[in-house]
């Protein structure tokens, strides 16, 4: 079964039932389930059979149906625009905030994906400096403003010089020095 056959036998039933619909994963692979949604009205029954998948559960997990399954509803328009202002998503568990980022990351051309576990931030949130100057009362908003855009302003010139290795972004760092040592001093070079 795939998505298209699960959405065409759910189609007729109004999306908030749908919600209400639980499988775990943890049931025994015998098990069928039947799912009725207004029998009467339609006269449809779905039945989940046991080697059937409905997909993962979450997106980040779910390469076989998140393409085909994704439904827009006006949220990819918004985060894709750059003329917008509306540049976060947000949402609770299971809104669709990492099926959108997904979506977004798989359609569009100049995409930059930034797992903040990568970055190295546990150093800075286990600093026992900022600590004591947080509870000594000093505002540290402007540090994690400029602490964000150089994380930001990294990842952009990773990803637009391609410095996806330690000798790719040593070598582009000393062409930037030789050449402000040259504008500083042209006379040196003569």
């Amino acid at each position: 079964m795939n998505c298209t056959q699960a959405a065409l036998h759910l189609a007729p039933y109004p999306t908030e039932k749908l919600s209400a619909i639980t499988i775990s994963s943890a049931l025994d692979a015998n098990t069928t389930f039947l799912i009725t949604m207004n029998p009467i009205a339609s006269g449809n029954y779905f039945r989940f059979k046991r080697d059937d998948s409905v997909g993962e559960p979450d997106a980040e997990s779910d390469e076989l149906y998140l393409h085909s399954c994704f439904v827009d509803i006006g949220d990819y328009e918004i985060l894709t625009n750059p003329h917008r202002p509306q540049c976060i998503a947000a949402g609770r568990t299971g809104s669709g905030k990492s099926a959108l980022l997904k979506r977004i990351a798989q359609c569009e051309e100049r995409v930059i994906e930034i797992h903040p576990e990568n970055l190295s931030l546990q150093y800075i949130s286990n600093s026992d400096i900022l600590a004591t100057l947080e509870k000594s009362g000093v505002k540290l908003d402007i540090f994690y403003t400029l602490l964000w855009k150089h994380v930001l302003t990294v990842e952009l010139l990773k990803f637009h010089f391609k410095l996806n290795t330690e000798e790719k972004t040593h070598t582009w760092l000393n062409s930037i020095i030789g050449n402000l040592r040259k504008k500083i001093n042209p006379k040196s070079e003569q």
